[in-house]
């Protein structure tokens, strides 16, 4: 009997990850009212990034969080 395998593995947790994200993505501008998440203030991103923070660190969406906090803060370097 052959061992256990899933070739390309990683191309499925990649459209999991990318689903995380695109949700969390959606939920935070339609309750922000934005259309993009690099249009969040600096106060918006600290109050999704302290909810990331408090999360559940087993939350299946905690990497949608992580996503999108971290291109937040690389659309917006230059300010700091």
């Amino acid at each position: 009997m052959e061992k256990f395998d899933w070739p390309r593995i990683h191309k499925h947790e990649e459209n999991l990850e990318n689903d995380a994200t695109e949700r969390v993505e959606n939920y935070i501008c339609e309750y922000f009212g934005i259309e993009d998440i690099v249009d969040m203030t600096r106060e918006q991103k600290d109050e999704v990034e302290d909810y990331k923070d408090n999360m559940n660190e087993f939350s299946q969406l905690a990497i949608g969080f992580i996503n999108v906090v971290n291109r937040w803060d690389d659309e917006h370097y230059e300010e700091e």
